[in-house]
C-alpha cells in the first residue's frame, strides 16, 4: 500500500509540471487568471484528477481485494477449526469402537463360560438320575434276596420231611433247588458289591432334612420327582432345608415367572429353590420358617416364623400362612402376607409392577415392600431401594440372607 502512495505523489508531481509547460501566452493568462487563488487551485485540480483518476480507481480496487483475500483467511482458519473437530470426532469413535470390540469379546467369554457350567449341570444331574436308578435296583434285589429266603426255609422243612417221601425224587428236587437257589444268590451277591460303594439310599428319600448333616442331599414329596437341595446344621441346629440364599451377587435374581417357578442358582453359592417345591413341602407337612439376616458392619438378626404355609400356583404362591413372629429383626414379613408371588413378566392384577421397579420377584403388597430377599445385590452401605432390604432392622443393603424351612415337631 506505501508503493501505491509513492505513485500518487509522483503523479501529482508531474501533473505541477505539465501545468507549468504551457505556452507563453497562456502562461500570462494563466498568471492573470490564477491572482484569484480560488480559480487557480480550481484549475489546477483539473488537471490533476484527470491524471491520477484512474490510479485512485486501481487503489480502490486492490483494498477490495485484499479485504476479500482476509475474508478468505478468516474462511480457512474456521474450517481448519471444523477439520480438526471431525478428526477428534473419528478418534473418539474408533475408541468406542474398539471398545464395543472388547465388550464382545468378553460376553463371548461369559457365554462359553456359562455353557460349560450348564454342561456341569447337566452332568450333576445325570449322576442323579443314575443314584435313582440304582436305588431302585436295590430295592428290586432286597425283595428278590427276602423271597430265596423264603425259598431256602421251604426247601430246609422239605429237606426234615424226606423220610416221609419219596427220598430219590425228593433229593433231585431239592439238588435242583439248591443249584437254582446258588445261581440266584451269586446273582444277588453281584448286585450288592454293585452298589456297596454307594452312599445310603436313605438320604436321598427323605422328605425333609432333619437328622442330615450339613451337605447336600435329594429329597422326595408327593407329587414331585426327586429333587436336590442344600441342607443346613449351622445357622439355627439341624434339620433346615435352605429355601434361599444371597452371599456375594454371583446370581440375577431379576428373573421370570418361570425361574422362579423351577427354582434356578448353584446349591453352593446363591440360589432359589422354587416356588413349585416349596409349596409341595409346606402343604405335605407343617413347617417352620428361619430367616437369616447380615449387614456389611457384620451384625446379624434372625426372623422365625411357626407355620409357615404356601399356597399353589393357581393362587399365585401367595404366603398363607406365617404363624408366630420370634426374633430380634421386627416382624418385616406380616405385611406380605397373604400376598402373591409377582415377578417382572406377570405383575399382580390391579397393582403397580413392583416386579419391574425393584427388578426381582417377590411377594410384593401395595406399597410394594417392607423387606424384599431377592432385590438386587449391592455393596455400597447406603441407603438404596432396589437393594436387598429388611427395613424394620434398617433402610440399608444386606450382605448375607438365608432363608430356611424345617418341619415342626
Amino acid at each position: 500500500m506505501k508503493l501505491f502512495y509513492n505513485m500518487f505523489n509522483s503523479i501529482l508531481f508531474i501533473c505541477v509540471l505539465v501545468s507549468s509547460e504551457q505556452p507563453a501566452d497562456f502562461g500570462k493568462k494563466q498568471q492573470t487568471f490564477c491572482a484569484n487563488s480560488q480559480l487557480k487551485d480550481e484549475q489546477c485540480g483539473g488537471y490533476c484528477y484527470k491524471i491520477v483518476k484512474h490510479l485512485l480507481q486501481y487503489v480502490a480496487s486492490v483494498q477490495t481485494k485484499e479485504q476479500q483475500y482476509v475474508e478468505l483467511l478468516e474462511k480457512v482458519h474456521v474450517l481448519d477449526i471444523s477439520v480438526n473437530y471431525m478428526e477428534e470426532t473419528i478418534r473418539d469413535k474408533q475408541m468406542q469402537l474398539e471398545m464395543q470390540i472388547e465388550l464382545n469379546n468378553i460376553h463371548k467369554k461369559n457365554a462359553a463360560i456359562t455353557k460349560v457350567l450348564l454342561n456341569e449341570k447337566n452332568r450333576q444331574l445325570l449322576e442323579l438320575q443314575d443314584q435313582i436308578e440304582r436305588y431302585k435296583q436295590e430295592k428290586n434285589l432286597e425283595s428278590l434276596d427276602k423271597s430265596l429266603n423264603g425259598q431256602a426255609v421251604q426247601s430246609e422243612v422239605l429237606f426234615k420231611n424226606k423220610n416221609s417221601l419219596n427220598l430219590i425224587s425228593t433229593e433231585k428236587c431239592l439238588h435242583s433247588k439248591d443249584n437254582s437257589l446258588d445261581d440266584k444268590r451269586e446273582k444277588v451277591v453281584k448286585n450288592l458289591e454293585t452298589i456297596s460303594t454307594l452312599h445310603s439310599m436313605d438320604k436321598y428319600l427323605s422328605s425333609n432334612c432333619l437328622d442330615k448333616s450339613n451337605d447336600i442331599y435329594l429329597l422326595k414329596v408327593p407329587g414331585l420327582e426327586p429333587f436336590p437341595v442344600l441342607c443346613d446344621s449351622t445357622l439355627a441346629g439341624s434339620g433346615w432345608t435352605v429355601v434361599q440364599r444371597r452371599k456375594d451377587g454371583t446370581e440375577n435374581f431379576n428373573r421370570n415367572w418361570q425361574d422362579y417357578r423351577a427354582g434356578f442358582g448353584d446349591l453352593r453359592g446363591e440360589f432359589f429353590m422354587g416356588l413349585e417345591i416349596l409349596h409341595r413341602m409346606t402343604k405335605a407337612q407343617s413347617h417352620e420358617l428361619f430367616i437369616h439376616l447380615e449387614d456389611f458392619h457384620n451384625e446379624t438378626r434372625y426372623a422365625h416364623y411357626n407355620n409357615f404355609v404356601i399356597g399353589s400356583e393357581h393362587e399365585s404362591y401367595k404366603i398363607e400362612s406365617l404363624g408366630e413372629y420370634s426374633g430380634n429383626a421386627d416382624d418385616a414379613l406380616l405385611q406380605h402376607k397373604n400376598c402373591k408371588f409377582s415377578t417382572p413378566d406377570r405383575p399382580v392384577a390391579g397393582k403397580s409392577n413392583c416386579a419391574v421397579l425393584y427388578q426381582s420377584g417377590w411377594w410384593f403388597n401395595g406399597g410394594c415392600y417392607l423387606c424384599n430377599l431377592n432385590g438386587q445385590y449391592i455393596t455400597q452401605n447406603i441407603e438404596n431401594p432396589n437393594a436387598i432390604e429388611w427395613r424394620t432392622w434398617h433402610f440399608r443393603p444386606l450382605k448375607f440372607v438365608q432363608m430356611m424351612i424345617r418341619p415342626t415337631k
